[in-house]
């Protein structure tokens, strides 16, 4: 079992480059998530995002 500090080493340590495109596109698909909640409400942007990742995104 690791140690609480190569725990916290792990989750605090920087993004490398293919976790910063993950990343990237998941801001990118919140914001569009949020822009969502505000024109169509919460149930709808839901329904559009929530999603299995396989699925086409809105």
């Amino acid at each position: 079992m690791p140690s609480k500090e190569m725990t916290a080493d792990f989750v605090l340590s920087p993004f490398d480059a293919e976790e910063q495109a993950i990343v990237g596109s998941m801001i990118g698909r919140t914001a569009d998530a949020v822009q969502e909640i505000q024109r169509s409400g919460l149930e709808r942007a839901m329904g559009l995002f929530n999603v299995p990742p396989s699925a086409p995104a809105p």
